[in-house]
């Protein structure tokens, strides 16, 4: 008996398949790029990197222990709550000048704009019976304009409101 090979026919890919294949590969390549991308930015996430290194921009955790006691030590000394608004228009007027004036030990409770910005001087509007501190922050800071009493109302228990002219430049603060 003479037993005959069999040879299993292999098909022939199909033009079709040929076709779809690329196409396909493209596909997956395209989503394992977009996966990658993804983790590498959840990644990113992860590592906080900080944007600001000056001491007044800095979170309070960062701030060592000794200059937060010193600047407390000085708001006690200083006695002196005051509100400053921006009355000249120069962006982050105010923040900077509440950095400026922490530092000295004057204890600013908010910061904001002022009703205009057509300020040309710096005034010292006084709040109560505390005319002794407004001058004594006017020597302070070199703020020549004489304080005005009571001539502004806020609702922010604070000794002063100082609205920040376009002279700022002259005060002895920057």
């Amino acid at each position: 008996m003479a037993v005959k090979s069999v040879r299993k026919k292999t098909p022939k890919k199909s033009k079709k398949a040929d076709k779809t294949s690329p196409l396909l590969n493209g596909i997956i390549a395209g989503l394992t790029l977009v996966i990658l991308l993804f983790i590498y930015s959840l990644l990113q996430k992860q590592q906080p990197v900080p944007k600001e290194t000056d001491l007044a921009y800095s979170a309070l955790e960062t701030i060592p222990t000794a200059i937060l006691l010193d600047q407390e030590k000085k708001k006690d000394e200083v006695n002196l709550r005051v509100e400053i608004l921006n009355g000249c228009g120069v962006n982050g007027l105010a923040s900077k000048t509440k950095h400026a004036l922490n530092r000295m030990g004057v204890d600013v409770l908010s910061t904001g704009n002022a009703p205009n910005h057509n300020y040309r001087r710096t005034l010292i509007y006084v709040h109560g019976d505390n005319i002794d501190k407004a001058l004594k922050f006017a020597k302070m800071t070199g703020i020549t304009t004489d304080p005005v009493i009571d001539g502004y109302k806020t609702s922010i228990p604070c000794d002063l409101t100082i609205i920040l002219g376009s002279d700022y430049t002259e005060l002895s603060i920057f």
